[in-house]
Order: structure tokens, then C-alpha cells, then sequence
């Protein structure tokens, strides 16, 4: 009875130890786990805050940087380097590539053009009519992302409630930069509800745009800041120029924390976090095609500094409303 008994004991432990070892193998796998490899591309030094949102996003899903994921992005790159980027990063057999803005979004739908490789674009403002994806819900191929558009109208409204007096929006737009013409249609739109009236002046370039804030027509009563990667490169120049003619700058982005006073749109860290939920999703197996494109969570930003230097008074109803405040 005792050998038995010892048998048996001999035979329980050694069963325990296959069993422990199979957990230990299926938790394991036989080969190392495997490291996704996601390529950054954004060429607007303002738009970091997204990039970092998209980092901490996938960190808290469980995608860490040099562990089960390698980050391929170093910094702000210029726009004529964005082509060599891409093509850098589809030759390096990435898994995913994120972009920022919709001149990037573009170039990578040329350039992945063929594959199957997996983009995840934020924000774009109108991704259908820019030729991205078929239809939000319905992306198809490759592409997926967050959607910014649809803030102006209630933008304006804002600018309208913290300055009563508004009649005429000084408004500057870059010639052939086709989110600044989106964003002007919508601000058109927008316009015809509310009663005001928009004091257009077309720039080409960054010397232009500099000669246009320096130079406000008469009659202009506050400045907007059009959705646009170029415009909102210079949005320093935009809140200087608002300061020295002491004129509210609003706008449909989230700039209020650069300088403007009255701001409803995407918050960029947000936005970020946004794609990278995709992101995860992609990487745990679903095709792009089968995630609806999301739409950006807008928000209300007042900066406080800015209305002292100006001279003007933000209502408490407003301040008691707004998502944030730069004080």
C-alpha cells in the first residue's frame, strides 16, 4: 500500500509539471511574441500634442514602446520630406502607419496605393470628400480615422455669444490649400445663420500672411483662424496680430491654449487617443475597412490672458461652459 501510495504521489507531481509546462507554453508560444512596428508621419510642429496623445493612447490599451510595439517616428518632418517618409516606411514592412492632417493622408493614399497596409489618419476634416475613404461607416480598403470637420458652425455661435458687437470676421486663407477651402465653406455656411460678414483676403505664403495681419481692413471687428495645417503653423502670428489691434481671434480648432480667445474643436492630445483606440483594433486583427471612421470630440476653450490684452470681458454663463480656460 505504501509503494503504491508513493507511486501514485510520483505520478500526480509529474502531472502537475506537464501541466504547469503547457500553461507556460501556450502563454509563451514557442517563438518570441511579435513586435508591431507603427510608422508617425505629421509635418505640423502644432499638432505634437496629437502625436503624444496617439503614444499614450496605445500605451494604455497595452502597446508599449520597445516591448511589443517599435515607434518609427523622431520628430516633425518638413512637407517636402513627407513622400521619402512613407516610402521609407512601407520599405521597412510596417505594420501600421498613423498620419496627421489630410495633405500626409493624401500622399499615403498614393503611396500604400497597392498594398493592404493598414493607415489610421487624424484628424482630417472632411475624409470622404477628400477622396480618402468611401464613406464613414462604410471606410473600405485601408484607410480609417477621426473625422474633425463639423465644429465651425457651433464655433461661430461661441465667438458670437463672447462678442455680442461681431459684424465682420477677418478671414485669411491660403490660395489651393484645399482644408483651408473646406473649412471656408463651412464657415460660409455657418455665416448665412448668423449674420455676419466675412472680410476674405487670400494669401500665398507666410510673407503674405504676415503683410495681411499687419494690414486689417477698417472695418474688420474681430479675425478667425481657418482650419488649415499652414494656418495653423502661424497661429503666433495670428494671436500677435489679434493683440496689436486689439481684435477677438476665434476659431473651429482648439488653439484657444496658443492664444485665441474663443475656440471650439478637436483637443488634439483627445484626438490622438482617439486613433490609437483604432489603432489597437487594427493590430488585434480588424481591417480598416470594417472601422467606421470616428468623429472628434469638440470642445469649448476661452483664453483669459488673451481677453486682458485685448480688453475685452467673458461672461461667467460662457466661462461656466467651457471645457477649459487658460488663465
Amino acid at each position: 500500500m505504501k509503494k503504491t501510495s508513493s507511486a501514485a504521489g510520483h505520478i500526480s507531481v509529474t502531472f502537475m509539471m506537464i501541466i504547469s509546462a503547457l500553461i507556460l507554453f501556450t502563454l509563451t508560444g514557442c517563438d518570441n511574441p511579435k513586435v508591431y512596428k507603427i510608422g508617425i508621419v505629421n509635418a505640423v510642429p502644432a499638432h505634437e500634442a496629437i502625436v503624444a496623445g496617439f503614444k499614450s493612447g496605445l500605451a494604455k490599451s497595452g502597446l508599449i514602446d520597445g516591448k511589443n510595439i517599435t515607434l518609427l517616428y523622431s520628430d516633425t518632418i518638413r512637407s517636402d520630406q513627407i513622400d521619402a517618409v512613407l516610402q521609407d516606411l512601407v520599405r521597412k514592412n510596417v505594420d501600421l502607419i498613423f498620419v496627421v492632417t489630410t495633405p500626409v493622408a493624401r500622399k499615403a493614399k498614393e503611396i500604400v496605393k497597392g498594398t493592404k497596409l493598414p493607415v489610421v489618419f487624424a484628424p482630417v476634416l472632411y475624409p470622404v470628400e477628400s477622396g480618402l475613404v468611401e464613406s464613414l461607416i462604410h471606410p473600405g480598403g485601408n484607410f480609417t480615422g477621426i473625422q474633425a470637420g463639423g465644429s465651425i458652425s457651433k464655433a461661430l455661435e461661441w465667438h458670437k455669444a463672447a462678442v455680442p458687437g461681431s459684424k465682420n470676421l477677418f478671414v485669411p486663407y491660403k490660395f489651393g490649400d484645399e482644408v483651408a477651402e473646406q473649412s471656408l465653406a463651412e464657415l460660409k455656411d455657418a455665416n448665412e445663420l448668423l449674420d455676419v460678414k466675412l472680410v476674405l483676403r487670400e494669401v500665398r505664403s507666410q510673407r503674405e500672411l504676415e503683410a495681411a495681419l499687419d494690414n486689417i481692413p477698417r472695418e474688420a471687428d474681430s479675425i478667425w483662424l481657418l482650419n488649415s495645417s499652414f494656418l495653423i503653423s502661424n497661429v503666433d502670428l495670428f494671436v500677435k496680430s489679434a493683440i496689436k489691434h486689439k481684435l477677438p481671434l476665434s476659431s473651429g480648432t482648439s488653439q484657444y491654449r496658443a492664444g485665441a480667445l474663443v475656440t471650439y474643436g478637436q483637443k488634439p492630445f483627445s484626438t490622438g487617443e482617439q486613433a490609437a483606440r483604432l489603432a489597437q483594433r487594427i493590430l488585434d486583427g480588424v481591417p480598416p475597412s470594417e472601422l467606421p471612421v470616428e468623429i472628434s470630440e469638440f470642445y469649448l476653450g476661452v483664453n483669459l490672458r488673451t481677453a486682458r490684452a485685448i480688453g475685452i470681458s467673458i461672461s461667467d454663463s460662457i466661462l461656466l461652459q467651457a471645457d477649459d480656460i487658460a488663465r
